[in-house]
């Protein structure tokens, strides 16, 4: 029996959540701006994090919000993202010097016509 995408998800993160109150996984991450790709379409969305990037990617297939990623991502399968890192900050950068480095990628991959990026700019 195939296992849905959304108990997928909510297994891995439950498991991750576990590991974070138990001491097992480390909270302490570097900074990252990531790039996540819809392999069939090759549109993209450009992110940053202050958490672990893998807690974070699987965050996005839980998001039911009204923000167009979220909208796109649900419709599809897991399988049918990818996920980048593009960049490693350091743990001492600043939210307005990581949206800095956010909206160059954003500009640079094109994600806000040719993607999955909603506006230009981004909270600091």
């Amino acid at each position: 029996m195939a296992v849905k995408t959304e108990e997928l998800i909510s297994g891995i993160v439950s498991r991750l959540e576990k590991q974070l109150i138990s001491g097992k996984l480390s909270t302490k991450f570097s900074p990252v701006i990531y790039l996540i790709k819809n392999t069939k379409t090759n549109k993209s969305y450009i992110g940053r994090t202050r958490q672990e990037f893998f807690k974070r990617w699987l965050q996005h297939f839980r998001d039911m919000d009204e923000i167009k990623f979220h909208k796109e991502i649900t419709k599809d399968n897991i399988c049918d993202w990818s996920f980048r890192i593009l960049c490693i900050m350091d743990c001492s950068v600043t939210d307005k010097e990581m949206s800095k480095k956010e909206q160059h990628y954003i500009k640079k991959y094109d994600s806000i016509t040719n993607g999955y990026n909603d506006r230009n700019e981004t909270k600091a």
